[in-house]
């Protein structure tokens, strides 16, 4: 008995299920947003320049740090005391809008979100300041 083949098929080959997944053996490459993204990570607190000293003082004096950072690029008029005291009374605010002017890849919202949260809020502004 002749069975119907499609045309182009092989009986003698039997047909292997394909895998879901395929392990990607290409080396990484960064995207253009990566490359362009910060100079550290966010959970780098001894990273230089900066080191633990800047995290400290992002902890437990953040409006100096954010004094600093207004130096840098005239947030908010005042210089330094004017960035402390934006930085004090609306600190997520402050760092919606500074943080896209030193990274532009950085979104308000992401800088503002960050800025919020109290597990990452002196770790952003650490990581702002080094860039």
């Amino acid at each position: 008995a002749i069975l119907a083949q499609a045309p182009g098929s092989d009986p003698r080959r039997a047909s292997r299920p394909q895998p879901l997944f395929r392990a990607d053996t290409r080396p990484f490459q960064p995207s253009q947003a990566e490359m362009a993204s910060w100079s550290t990570g966010l959970f780098e607190v001894t990273a230089e320049p900066g080191g633990i000293v800047l995290f400290l003082k992002s902890w437990f004096l953040p409006c100096l740090v954010t004094g600093e950072l207004n130096t840098k690029v005239e947030t908010v008029p005042g210089g330094c005391l004017g960035g402390g005291l934006a930085g004090w009374c609306f600190g997520p605010c402050f760092m919606a809008i500074t943080a896209p002017k030193i990274n532009s890849s950085e979104t308000p919202v992401m800088a503002f979100a960050y800025s919020c949260l109290p597990c990452t809020g002196p770790c952003y502004l650490s990581q702002v300041h080094r860039h």
